[in-house]
């Protein structure tokens, strides 16, 4: 890997922000609840803990999803 490799666009997300869209739509996608607070604990002493919260929103496009074309 190049240095070149590592540098990444403005308006790409980064690698963390990746990750954590792929955990959260496979989850989603399998069913599994998605919408929570954790506490993430690290063994190092030093190292912070984390409080992750995740919320379910809906974007203002209106969706081209019609439940009456099902009944």
């Amino acid at each position: 890997m190049t240095p070149s490799d590592t540098i990444r666009e403005p308006d790409q997300p980064s690698s963390f922000e990746e990750a954590l869209r792929t955990v959260i739509v496979s989850c989603y996608a399998n069913g599994e609840p998605v919408e929570g607070e954790w506490e993430i604990t690290t063994p190092v002493a030093d190292a912070p803990n984390w409080i992750v919260d995740v919320q379910k929103v809906y974007s203002d496009a209106e969706s081209e999803y019609d439940p009456e074309l099902i009944d």
